[in-house]
Formats: structure tokens, C-alpha cells, sequence
């Protein structure tokens, strides 16, 4: 089997030792405990000792990183980037012809406004088609990448994201809360929409970073007492809220990029009432009425009345709730995404052998 080298936005030591202690779900690993089963070698980049303090902010630890792959590339014989900015050194050594291993990218944000106009946008267009997979969560992402970056369509897929439905367990809660939860960090959240379609009465805990929170209390002036603010959740305990929760509510802008996918599937394993914007970062998920309860961006009217519809007879969701449990289970696992990826890497890695085979006179 191959020796799988795994590039991350940080270090993912402590990350990995709590997954192994069954402290974290699987999915928060982007592949590397499914390849590991798979029977590859599995590796991360180490901390440097000697500039630990140079690597610690994220710009730095990505540069390390390619110089680490660039400096050990004997050792490996594949490279998973687990988000597109974590490849981009990589890329840009392959487009130098100093970098030869195959290199898989994950596209978690290539998508996203900034990285769709001016000098970003020329970056990627220069960059990326040198990658030899790049993997999309959704399909229209996948065509996109082909379509705006320069991407062959022979090394785009769609692979769909995958959750631990181990971790997160179809198991439903007798004593369910009185308030709606909303889990999420990225910029594609829409909280205020979310905020101004409470009905009276309803309570919500929102679970996000400070830049969200400063836009949900601005947006909440009158309704800050029925709405609570929680930053940091160990995953264990955010598992917990998850099933007192009377539904999950995923409310999101008009987004291209990946941004909701994680929380959705991770509900819906659990068995619970989903609300969520259809957007093209869920669409290839979810069925309106059938898995959840689907909403169009920006629409306060509508959201509220599936809110207090909800507030008002949460029994009429279960069917829906344990639907999606059965749908993420046959299609959405980790264990599917993981077999996806080691297709791809098993495939790179055999091609390339037979390109650097002296034998293949198409090599010369």
C-alpha cells in the first residue's frame, strides 16, 4: 500500500490522539483514519522544535508544510491537501517542476468570494490545474472548478462529504428543549435572518466564533433574552445540545462555497429536525419534506412559520428526522467518502508508476 501524507490548516497531532481516543468523530479528519483502514500509511507533518513559534500562525505552518513534503519526498508517495490553501505552496513548486509527488486537494473554499476576483482568482486559475485531483462536496463546485479555475474534468470530483454516524448516534432524546439550535462559524451563516425570523417566545442557542455572535446580537436587541450565544463546545458536549435541541436550524446566505454540510449531515445521523437553506453548498443533500425542511435564503416569512410550526407540534417531524438518520447512513458515511478517496489515490499513485516505468516508451 501507498504512504499517504495528510496537510492540514494547523497541526493535527492532538486532533488525531483524540479521535483515537474516541474524544472526536471521525469526519473531523478529512480521510485520514478511512485511508489508514484502508491499509495505507498515514502521515502528518510534525512540529518543528527549533520554530515552533514561526509555524504556529497558518500562513506559516502551510509554508512549512511544503517545505517538509518537499524536503521528506522520498519517504512518501501521495500528498492529500484537506483544504485547497494547504496545497498551494505544493502547486506552485509543481508548476517550477521542483515537486513531483501526486498531490490530491480537497476544495473546501475556492469557491468563496475572495478567491473568485482579482489577484486570488489569477493565483488559482495559474495554480491549481497542476493538482492532479481535486475533490469537490457538491457537484456544481465540481464543475466550477473546471469552469473558472482551468481544471481538467478528468481530474475534478464530486465526492460527498461524510460524517461518524457512530459518534453521533440516531438516538432520540424523551426530554427535548424548549429552543432551537444553530451551529456554525464560516461567513456563509445568515444569523440575522435567522434572528429576525424567531417567533415570540421561541428561544434559540446559537453556537459560533465572535465575528458571527457581534452580528446575532446586533440583530437580536429585542429578543436578547430568548437568544443565547455559546463559543468553544468540546464536540461532546455540543453532541449533547444537539439532541435536547427541538431542531437544528442551518440558516445560510446564497453560497457557492462548502458551508453548512458538516452540522447538517451530523443532525440528521442523529435523527433530528433539520431546517436549512437550500443553497448549492446543501442541495445535493437534502430533500425538501422528505429529510428535512428546506428554506430559501433570506426569507424571513417563510423560516418563521416553519419555526413556530415547529415550536408548536415537533411531533410532526419525527418521520422526517428518522428518514434522514436511514439517508445519511446508506449514503453519507465516513466509510463512503473514504473508499471515494482511496479510488483516487490508488489510481494517481498506479499512474504514476507507470509513467516513471522506463518500459512505457510514452514516459520518454
Amino acid at each position: 500500500m501507498s504512504r499517504c501524507l495528510f496537510l492540514y490548516n494547523q497541526c493535527y497531532k492532538k486532533e488525531i490522539e483524540d479521535y483515537r481516543n474516541g474524544l472526536v468523530p471521525e469526519h473531523r479528519l478529512f480521510g485520514f483514519a478511512a485511508i489508514e483502514r484502508e491499509g495505507h500509511t498515514v502521515s502528518i507533518c510534525p512540529v518543528p522544535q527549533l520554530a515552533s513559534r514561526w509555524v504556529i500562525s497558518p500562513r506559516g505552518w502551510r509554508i512549512y508544510q511544503a517545505l517538509y513534503s518537499l524536503m521528506h519526498i522520498g519517504q512518501f508517495d501521495i500528498i492529500i491537501a484537506t483544504h485547497e490553501s494547504c496545497a498551494l505552496t505544493l502547486l506552485l513548486l509543481r508548476k517550477l517542476h521542483l515537486f513531483l509527488l501526486p498531490i490530491v486537494v480537497m476544495n473546501v473554499a475556492l469557491q468563496h468570494p475572495r478567491n473568485m476576483r482579482g489577484i486570488r482568482r489569477g493565483i488559482w486559475r495559474l495554480l491549481l490545474p497542476y493538482a492532479d485531483a481535486v475533490l469537490s462536496y457538491t457537484k456544481a463546485q465540481r464543475e466550477r472548478t473546471v469552469r473558472d479555475f482551468g481544471v481538467l474534468p478528468e481530474r475534478s470530483y464530486f465526492v460527498p462529504f461524510g460524517v461518524d454516524t457512530n459518534f453521533f448516534a440516531g438516538v432520540r432524546d424523551k426530554h427535548l428543549g424548549n429552543f432551537f439550535l444553530s451551529v456554525g462559524t464560516n461567513d456563509g451563516r445568515d444569523f440575522a435572518t435567522l434572528v429576525n425570523a424567531l417567533p415570540p417566545r421561541a428561544r434559540l442557542v446559537v453556537v459560533t466564533d465572535e465575528v458571527n455572535a457581534v452580528i446575532v446580537r446586533n440583530t437580536c436587541r429585542e429578543s436578547s433574552a430568548r437568544v443565547r450565544i455559546l463559543h468553544d463546545i468540546p464536540i461532546s458536549r455540543l453532541r449533547k445540545i444537539y439532541h435536547r435541541a427541538l431542531a437544528q436550524v442551518i440558516v445560510l446566505h446564497e453560497i457557492s462555497f462548502s458551508s453548512g454540510q458538516t452540522v447538517l449531515l451530523e443532525n440528521m445521523a442523529m435523527g433530528k429536525h433539520v431546517i436549512v437553506t437550500r443553497t448549492v453548498a446543501t442541495e445535493d443533500y437534502i430533500e425538501d419534506g422528505v429529510d428535512c425542511t428546506a428554506v430559501s435564503p433570506g426569507d424571513v416569512e417563510q423560516l418563521r412559520t416553519v419555526l413556530q410550526q415547529t415550536l408548536d407540534n415537533p411531533e410532526l417531524f419525527i418521520e422526517m428526522g428518522s428518514n434522514a438518520a436511514q439517508i445519511v447512513r446508506e449514503l453519507y458515511r465516513c466509510d463512503h467518502h473514504g473508499r471515494e478517496l482511496n479510488r483516487i489515490v490508488v489510481t494517481l499513485i498506479a499512474t504514476i508508476k507507470i509513467s516513471n516505468n522506463p518500459l512505457n516508451m510514452n514516459a520518454w
